[in-house]
């Protein structure tokens, strides 16, 4: 989870983040997407939001 990472672009460390997914959410975290070109999805490839 990145969050418990520092990231560039200035977004600092969050543990507070998996710690609340675990307490308020059963330890369940989901994301939403959409498929826009059938096909396979390795690891590597790159995403993008919209």
């Amino acid at each position: 989870m990145m969050v418990t990472r520092a990231q560039p672009g200035g977004i600092d460390i969050d543990r507070e983040v998996p710690r609340r997914i675990h307490r308020d959410r059963a330890r369940n975290l989901s994301v939403g997407g959409s498929v826009t070109d059938p096909g396979l999805v390795q690891i590597g490839d790159e995403l993008t939001t919209t």
